[in-house]
């Protein structure tokens, strides 16, 4: 349960059984009591095998196993999973985190298959906001230069259709900020944090505990991303990093954290 197959990929199917009798696996694309189609019989000694997902995507998909000898056993999947549609294409940069300052030029890249045209948008008003086209062209660019526009904004995001026989999109996975300036030389440490509810010691010298209530970024001071972290207790190991500060983003709270050698 919980698994996300994109039609077309390959994906192994797995069970336990005894090596003797014969298995039968099953699935279904409309829940638990839908009507079950089987993809594949063989002997229980097999344990697996590597299924094409099926051009029928569905959030209620189940399987369903059946094993028989001298007597006869069923066993279906605990939770639903999903057979979603082939992406196509996929925003690389910006995914994220980025900081481009107003009138640098900065690489937008994707992929996708090299036939058909692809379109690039951009939005400064959020994912549902308003997106103006920025790029037309053959799909086999796979990336062009844009000249970051005077509409600064910390909600910015970019989506990518590709087209050929058939239409697909995608979007950056979180959004990136249009500014001013390079980095965060006058950003200024938020006094309460809700999200970094630990960071310590500071300054640090080879590792920096973190504990996050959501996701954050770690960037330098000149505005590159250092990390991005998930949820929950971190112990990062930052004897690389070169000395000096750095930024810790979760949301609309800043931490500045220094890295000093001894």
């Amino acid at each position: 349960g919980g698994e996300s197959w994109e039609v077309g990929s390959h994906q192994t199917v797995e069970w336990q059984c005894p090596n003797e009798g014969r298995v039968m696996i099953f699935y279904s694309t409309d829940g638990n009591n839908g009507t079950f189609k089987e993809i594949f019989r063989g002997t229980g000694a097999t344990k697996n095998f590597s299924w094409t997902i099926p051009d029928e995507p569905s959030d209620n998909c189940w399987v369903k196993g059946y094993w028989a000898d001298n007597e006869y056993k069923e066993d279906l999947s605990d939770a639903a999973f999903s057979i979603v549609p082939t992406k196509y294409i996929t925003v690389i940069k910006p995914n994220g985190g980025e900081r481009w300052r107003v009138g640098s030029q900065q690489t937008v890249q994707w992929s996708c298959p090299d036939n058909g045209r692809v379109m690039i948008f951009y939005s400064s008003n959020g994912k549902n906001g308003n997106f103006k086209e920025i790029y037309r062209g053959n799909a086999d660019t796979k990336s062009f230069k844009w000249t970051i526009p005077d509409d600064k904004s910390n909600d910015c995001w970019v989506k990518g259709y590709w087209a050929d026989y058939e239409y697909r999109e995608d979007l950056s996975d979180a959004s990136f900020s249009i500014t001013d300036q390079n980095g965060f030389e006058n950003e200024t440490t938020t006094e309460t944090c809700k999200n970094i509810v630990e960071c310590y010691p500071s300054p640090f010298n080879t590792h920096l505990k973190l504990e996050l209530v959501e996701g954050a970024i770690i960037y330098s001071l000149t505005g590159q991303i250092i990390m991005k972290l998930s949820k929950g207790k971190h112990l990062i190991d930052a004897s690389n990093w070169i000395d000096g500060v750095y930024i810790i983003k979760s949301g609309n709270e800043t931490k500045k954290v220094i890295k000093i050698s001894k």
